[in-house]
């Protein structure tokens, strides 16, 4: 005769976790060491290409160029982002933040080194009214490190996770996805095309929160109710916590977007001061024409024809979000 034992079914229940309190796990795991194995391989490729690039480019600006501050930076900044390469290990499941840290570095590095230059030669330009000639090593420079920025910026930071052990991803991927998806907000597509298809959606369409944001507060309410020790205070501290962090995650994201209003407004009017800067200066040159060469010309028609589509586009867009 098989005897029960209460004490026994209720340490059991305790100690069971609800459904809320699970785990994530991760999905696809085999793809996605794949993929980052071959990114990895891409970026040794093209990580010692862009130092090169880089070495040729300082060493024209000592010759005789103007630019040997943003070369210095930009090779200082290649030269981190190899040695992170280095120095990173292959990322395991497990342990992911030394390379979450990696695809931050490199991406941040690479980026940098890009940009820099052209703002300076910007600022130059518009100051002297005279183009800089663009060379060969210029233009390899910039595509080199473009694709090296592509490459950086489309590492995942984690694989894809799912929630009561479902074998399909079912959890925001934001945090695991690529800074490139992360920027574009590529993460939320699958969840768009879903909406698409269907008439509507169920709550089991809706892709669950993170683990950490999910399992906010109800892991001390689980440890107070198993060692008995509830108090006023971890009531309610219990009971806010997971709440509070919902709150203010939906504050942010308000935030944002009104930050994000406000940036597209002064676009929208920096766009519209460029296009009214290069009509000037289009009227000006024909009048001053021994004061502004050729390519400074071609440049403030091509900064009419961007300042004049880029208000066109925000100016739509900012309606269109108003109205909604």
């Amino acid at each position: 005769m098989t005897v029960y034992s209460d004490q026994a079914t209720e340490d059991e229940t305790m100690t069971e976790k609800p459904p809320s309190m699970e785990d994530d796990s991760p999905v696809q795991t085999r793809q996605f060491l794949r993929s980052i194995c071959v990114s990895r391989i891409a970026l040794a490729i093209c990580l010692p290409i862009c130092l090169a690039v880089q070495v040729l480019h300082l060493k024209k600006n000592l010759i005789g160029g103007v630019m040997l501050v943003a070369d210095a930076v930009g090779l200082a900044c290649v030269v981190c982002a190899m040695i992170a390469h280095i120095l990173s290990m292959k990322p395991r499941i497990e342990r992911l933040q030394r390379h979450r840290i990696y695809c931050y570095l490199v991406f941040i590095a690479i980026l940098v080194a890009l940009i820099l230059q052209p703002i300076i030669i910007a600022i130059r330009v518009l100051t002297t009214h005279k183009a800089l000639p663009v060379e060969r090593i210029d233009i390899a420079r910039y595509a080199v490190l473009s694709i090296t920025l592509i490459i950086g910026g489309s590492l995942r930071r984690g694989p894809k996770m799912c929630h009561e052990a479902e074998d399909r991803a079912n959890v925001f991927d934001w945090s695991g996805s690529s800074i490139l998806s992360f920027i574009g907000l590529f993460y939320v597509w699958p969840l768009v095309t879903r909406s698409w298809r269907a008439d509507q959606l169920r709550p089991t369409d809706l892709p669950h929160l993170e683990q950490t944001m999910r399992q906010s507060g109800l892991r001390e309410m689980l440890e107070d109710t198993v060692t008995g020790t509830w108090t006023e205070r971890t009531l309610l501290y219990a009971a806010w916590k997971g709440k509070i962090s919902i709150i203010i995650s939906c504050e942010l994201v308000r935030l944002a977007e009104l930050t994000l209003a406000l940036l597209l407004d002064a676009l929208r009017t920096v766009a519209s001061f460029v296009q009214i800067y290069s009509m000037h200066e289009i009227i000006d040159s024909f009048q001053n024409s021994a004061e502004h060469d050729r390519k400074y010309k071609q440049l403030m028609c091509v900064g009419l024809f961007l300042g004049s589509t880029a208000e066109v586009l925000l100016a739509s867009y900012l309606s269109y979000v108003s109205a909604m």
